[in-house]
């Protein structure tokens, strides 16, 4: 186990690529972010999977995030302004609540703040998706969340209907296969998890294993060494 944890604390290191990645920054990129200011959107999204907030799968947010959508599909703008501000005090780098926010607030005429969270969604949009092309495990998506991998697959038309969790040496991959729409052709994206796997060792249980409902793709069957 300590070999492990050590593993993913190293994956972790060069997955940051410095301290300016990681930890003492979240709090102060959203607050940069939140008043129009430029933001690393990049030491943004990776400082979220190092601070005490941190909720790789939404547990804490499913629910409400379930209720914002409801909202914002019957046009009720009012509730997704008044409910999108409770979830991105949880998790501010949830790309599709910014959307969210846009649009409601361009209905509403309000183009400055509609301004500001295009501007946040495109740089945690542009982020994501310049971190990788997923064609292989060495050009795997940096994700820090399972909701960016959905945003991945959104992006690229892609309906999964298949999910493995494999490594290459000590790090991790969610190798995800699917369909992509319209054309049918199967299609394989490599996601780097390093993030996701390591706020799960953080929620080790007393037990010293990790929580399969703190990290639901342990329970794949890993690929050894995949090249």
């Amino acid at each position: 186990m300590h070999r492990i944890v050590a593993g993913f604390i190293l994956t972790l290191f060069l997955f940051c690529a410095g301290p300016a990645y990681c930890a003492g920054t979240y709090s102060s990129l959203v607050a940069a972010a939140e008043h129009g200011q430029r933001v690393n959107y990049t030491a943004l999204r990776l400082s979220y999977a190092q601070s005490t907030d941190y909720d790789p799968y939404s547990f804490s947010t499913r629910n409400l995030h379930g209720l914002l959508v409801e909202a914002f599909q019957s046009g009720d703008c009012n509730t997704v302004l008044q409910k999108s501000e409770d979830l991105l005090s949880h998790d501010f780098t949830q790309i599709d609540v910014h959307a969210m926010r846009r649009d409601c607030f361009g209905k509403m005429a309000q183009y400055f703040k509609a301004g500001r969270e295009r501007d946040i969604e495109q740089g945690l949009r542009h982020s994501l998706l310049r971190s990788g092309n997923g064609h292989s495990t060495r050009s795997a998506f940096r994700v820090v969340t399972l909701a960016e991998e959905n945003c991945v697959l959104e992006h690229l038309s892609i309906e999964p209907h298949s999910q493995m969790l494999s490594y290459l040496g000590a790090t991790p991959f969610d190798r995800i296969d699917g369909v992509q729409k319209p054309s049918g052709k199967e299609r394989t994206i490599y996601f780097n998890v390093s993030a996701l796997l390591t706020g799960s060792v953080r929620n080790l249980d007393t037990t010293g294993s990790v929580s399969q409902q703190q990290n639901p793709t342990l329970g794949a069957d890993p690929i050894e060494n995949q090249q």
